[in-house]
């Protein structure tokens, strides 16, 4: 979109259909993660957090194609991002991989998803097209795009944890691992605590 200074009548159109776009994968996003946890969790219980994670990836996953995509296309973006955040969520703890937040199932996994996504849907009415409409460019663009950020995030990230794994800077001491909330671990490792006790906030 540019700079809100440049803002005429034509990106104003762009910004609205970026808007309908966004809330609709998003919607998408969170109901079919909600349902679909559901369906698949031993509790068949509807969990708010799956929600919020789905809206989220439901956001990411429109991300890349928000003003080049149909709206009914943004749907699909939202439906497809929801079932692979699931679907990553779980396979990254099959791996006993720590991913409390599910960072990587919801950014990793659901962008690299919206990336392939824009270059299939997108529309020859707002821009060159994607696969579905003739184009087979922007999926090989898509695809060399998500190899090299892949490829860029692994060596940083072995690289920076190397080195802190080689200092005994990764992992907080088998003490305060096995005693966990137990103890403050935020002040005993980080020197510091995430909130302060009701008691040293002002009522004023």
């Amino acid at each position: 979109m540019g700079s809100t200074l440049g803002f005429d009548e034509k990106k104003a159109v762009q910004a609205g259909r970026i808007a309908v776009c966004t809330t609709l994968s998003a919607a998408s996003g969170g109901v079919v993660t909600v349902c679909f946890d559901r369906l698949i969790s031993p509790a068949k219980e509807f969990d708010v957090s799956a929600m919020c994670n789905g809206i989220l990836a439901g956001l990411v996953s429109i991300t890349a194609g928000c003003v080049s995509v149909p709206t009914w296309a943004a749907v699909i973006h939202g439906v497809v991002g929801g079932i692979i955040y699931v679907a990553a969520s779980r396979l990254v703890l099959h791996c006993r991989i720590d991913d409390p937040l599910d960072a990587f199932a919801v950014h990793g996994a659901c962008g690299a998803w919206g990336v392939i996504g824009a270059a299939l849907f997108s529309s020859d009415r707002y821009s060159k097209g994607g696969l579905f409409y003739g184009q087979a460019d922007p999926l090989g663009a898509a695809i060399v795009f998500i190899l090299a950020v892949t490829s860029w995030s692994a060596s940083m990230s072995l690289l920076v944890f190397g080195v802190l794994h080689k200092l005994k800077l990764l992992r907080s001491s088998p003490y305060v691992s096995v005693a966990g909330a137990g103890i403050d671990s935020d002040r005993s490792v980080h020197g510091g605590q995430p909130y302060l006790p009701s008691s040293q906030l002002s009522t004023a």
